[in-house]
């Protein structure tokens, strides 16, 4: 009878416990999404080569686009509100930013070599990064192949242009042919 109360009095402090955890990271969580940028320091701006960026079709430019490691990088929410009415949040949970607009649904995950655009993952050489001043910056050309824009890099004056108007990538399912892909599945499962 003694082993069972001990039994039970650990199984509630263990449940008590767990409980004060989700309760605790839920809480800090919740207020790291709050906080608005202003908070943020802003050694980005200092750290990275800036690079003028246009959207040519629509006329807009999109600040604080930077030079990561041979890579130029856009804010995700700046970019995709530029060419189109977009739905964007971010989970702090996962880290993750996620864009609906109409026919266009991405994901971008802080530390991902990918970002996932209308179900098809678009791989990158560098990671998508959430930067000092609280924004996801994605690598421009993947988010540019999400949204149907062409890019020009002009090594002269060290500057972007986005080119065309917003034509959202094809699904996976209209992308792929069904037969290829089963076959691709047949000839690895053989392979290996």
């Amino acid at each position: 009878m003694k082993k069972r109360k001990g039994r039970h009095a650990r199984r509630c402090l263990c449940v008590l416990t767990l409980v004060a955890m989700l309760v605790a990271l839920s809480g800090s969580s919740a207020a790291a999404s709050a906080w608005p940028r202003a908070d943020y320091p802003s050694r980005v701006h200092t750290r990275y080569e800036r690079i003028p960026t246009t959207v040519s079709a629509y006329g807009r430019q999109i600040d604080d686009c930077f030079l990561i490691a041979e890579t130029t990088y856009a804010p995700l929410r700046s970019l995709c509100e530029s060419v189109c009415s977009a739905g964007v949040w971010f989970d702090a949970k996962t880290r993750t930013a996620y864009v609906e607009a109409d026919g266009l649904s991405v994901s971008a995950q802080d530390g991902a070599y990918y970002i996932v655009a209308n179900g098809r993952y678009l791989y990158v050489d560098t990671p998508v990064m959430i930067l000092d001043d609280g924004r996801t910056y994605v690598p421009i050309r993947a988010l540019a192949q999400a949204l149907g824009l062409r890019v020009t890099w002009n090594a002269a004056t060290r500057s972007v242009s986005l080119d065309g108007y917003m034509e959202p990538i094809l699904s996976g399912e209209e992308f792929y042919d069904a037969d290829e892909v089963y076959w691709l599945s047949r000839i690895i499962s053989a392979e290996s």
